[in-house]
């Protein structure tokens, strides 16, 4: 091909025609650049073709870790919401020495002792992050969302902060309370019941304990919800179906829980739970300020107030236990 462009370019020259040759020659280049330049654009879109499936590896794996951080996250509000009720009991002097020897509330005694840690897994996210100058296009906005997920400490810090007093609580026991080395039955332990009973310094440390508690799990749920909008943008772009027990959606709890509620412990007020957009709502007929439930399992919410909420069903009845000894009734 290359022989038979110059046999033409020297026909030409031979004959005088040399503005002919002039724009052969011109054209000829033009020809070798748009040939460069297809070449130049094959190449590109094979690379875009290459990030785009090396991002959507990645995403896949982000997605796994955002379901794990989720299901972590409703495990530890369940854990907590059982703290709590105990934390209402210690701190309202509502228990008995029975209650404590008979272990009828489980981990009654260690109240201030037992803590659940959860992780953030975020190798998928910082492989990501390794390649953030190649992602394409479309994905920049997702990232910027699980950046801020990442890059906040909050929840981790609280975390360790929880593990730090618990073992402090402990050693300080072990320090000062001969009962702590007590090998006999638990339920003969008079001197721990009597100390969780009557000890002020217990009460507070009750106290100080639960309100650090309250604050860590306003940023796991915060966590909950920054991971299932980023869950729900990473699925609809890698076009996988979004599972409804990842984003809070339970179509048979929704249906027992919407309608009106009352409750003895506030004659008057009625609060209307309401389904949009598969998230549950609530409102009260006093000043209409709407609030937002997160559904932790099939029996337990929790709204943005961090107060916990127990579905029981009472004689066939459905009944809402609020954190602090209120009930719920379904009015209609």
């Amino acid at each position: 091909m290359i022989k038979f462009y110059r046999k033409i370019r020297q026909k030409l020259l031979s004959e005088n025609k040399f503005g002919k040759y002039l724009a052969y020659a011109i054209g000829e280049i033009v020809l070798v650049v748009i040939g460069i330049l297809i070449a130049l654009y094959i190449n590109n879109r094979n690379q875009i073709r290459l990030f785009e499936e090396r991002t959507d590896i990645l995403m896949n794996e982000v997605l796994l870790d955002l379901e794990n951080l989720i299901k972590a996250s409703n495990y530890q509000l369940d854990f907590y919401s059982n703290k709590q009720i105990i934390f209402d009991l210690i701190l309202n002097n509502k228990l008995t020495y029975d209650d404590y020897s008979s272990n009828k509330y489980p981990n009654l005694s260690t109240a201030t002792t037992w803590y659940n840690g959860g992780l953030k897994q975020r190798m998928a996210y910082d492989n990501l992050t390794k390649e953030i100058n190649a992602i394409p296009e479309k994905y920049k906005p997702v990232f910027k969302d699980l950046s801020l997920l990442y890059s906040n400490k909050f929840n981790e810090n609280y975390r360790d902060l929880i593990e730090n007093m618990s073992n402090e609580n402990m050693k300080k026991r072990a320090d000062k309370y001969e009962w702590y080395s007590y090998s006999g039955s638990y339920s003969e332990n008079k001197e721990m019941f009597d100390y969780m009973l009557n000890d002020y310094l217990y009460k507070n440390e009750v106290k100080h304990y639960a309100t650090i508690v309250n604050f860590h799990i306003g940023y796991i749920l915060g966590d909950k919800n920054r991971a299932q909008k980023s869950y729900k943008e990473i699925s609809t772009l890698l076009n996988k179906p979004i599972d409804d027990d990842i984003i809070d959606y339970n179509l048979d709890l929704f249906k027992n829980l919407v309608g009106e509620w009352e409750t003895e412990m506030a004659p008057g007020i009625i609060v209307t739970v309401y389904e949009d957009k598969k998230r549950l709502f609530y409102k009260d007929n006093i000043d209409s300020i709407v609030g937002q439930f997160h559904i932790i399992s099939n029996k337990k919410l929790i709204n943005e107030n961090r107060v916990f909420f127990t579905i029981v069903n009472e004689q066939d009845e459905i009944v809402v236990k609020q954190t602090g000894g209120i009930n719920w009734k379904k009015v209609k």
